[in-house]
C-alpha cells in the first residue's frame, strides 16, 4: 500500500499549479488593460460633453476676458487631451489629462465647441490600446457619441 506522494508527482502538481495561476493573471492583466482603454474613452467623451455644455452655456471668466467668447476646445494628443476655454484667441481654463502608458489617440484635431449652439468641429477619435479599440465622434452640431 503507497503513503503519500513522490517528488515527481509534487514536482508535476507544483507545475500544473503555476500555470493555472500565470494563465490566470495573465488574463487578468489583460482585462485590466482593455478596461483602462474603455475608461479613457469614457473621459474623453465626458470631456467632449463638458466643453460643449460650457460652449452652449457662454460659460467664460469674465475677469481674465473681457473679449466674446470663441467657444471651448478640446485638444487631443497622442497620448490625452486638454480641455481649454478661448476668449478673443486667449485660453483661460486649461486641465491636461494624461492616459496611462500604451493608450494613444489618432488622429490628433482640435474640437472647438462654439458658443451658443453654433455647432462643433467635427470629428472622429480612436482611443486604442492593448488590442482595444474605442471611438468618440463629434459631430458638425456638438453631439458627441
Amino acid at each position: 500500500m503507497r503513503r503519500g506522494f513522490t517528488i515527481v508527482e509534487l514536482i508535476v502538481g507544483f507545475g500544473v499549479i503555476a500555470i493555472l495561476i500565470g494563465t490566470g493573471m495573465s488574463i487578468s492583466q489583460q482585462a485590466q488593460r482593455r478596461q483602462a482603454v474603455i475608461q479613457a474613452a469614457e473621459g474623453l467623451s465626458t470631456t467632449m460633453k463638458i466643453a460643449r455644455e460650457n460652449a452652449l452655456a457662454g460659460k467664460k471668466d469674465t475677469i481674465a476676458c473681457a473679449a466674446p467668447l470663441d467657444g471651448w476646445q478640446v485638444r487631443v494628443q497622442s497620448n490625452g487631451y486638454v480641455l481649454e476655454g478661448v476668449c478673443g484667441g486667449t485660453k483661460f481654463f486649461d486641465k491636461t489629462t494624461t492616459y496611462a502608458m500604451g493608450i494613444t489617440n489618432s488622429p490628433t484635431p482640435t474640437v472647438l465647441f462654439n458658443p451658443l449652439a453654433l455647432g462643433a468641429t467635427a470629428a472622429t477619435i480612436t482611443v486604442s490600446g492593448s488590442g482595444t479599440t474605442q471611438t468618440v465622434t463629434v459631430s458638425g452640431s456638438g453631439e458627441v457619441q
